[in-house]
């Protein structure tokens, strides 16, 4: 989801209120799921901005939590 906002917002002119209507939109399509909140969507981004090619190992996802990365 990270890599597909910031690849959008390199093409596009996707404003902040993105966040607001994909957040929406992800939580209206997928019920049953929960993560998709305006700040996690935006937490997304930043993963993928800053991991652009996947640069870790399958170790590295497992030794550090979704909250080690965001911090």
């Amino acid at each position: 989801v990270g890599q597909l906002i910031v690849e959008r917002q390199k093409s596009t002119k996707w404003g902040d209120k993105l966040f607001d209507t994909l957040a929406h939109d992800l939580s209206q399509s997928f019920p049953d799921m929960k993560g998709f909140s305006k700040i996690n969507l935006k937490n997304m981004r930043l993963f993928a901005y800053h991991y652009p090619q996947n640069e870790f190992s399958q170790a590295l996802p497992d030794q550090l939590t979704w909250t080690h990365h965001i911090v």
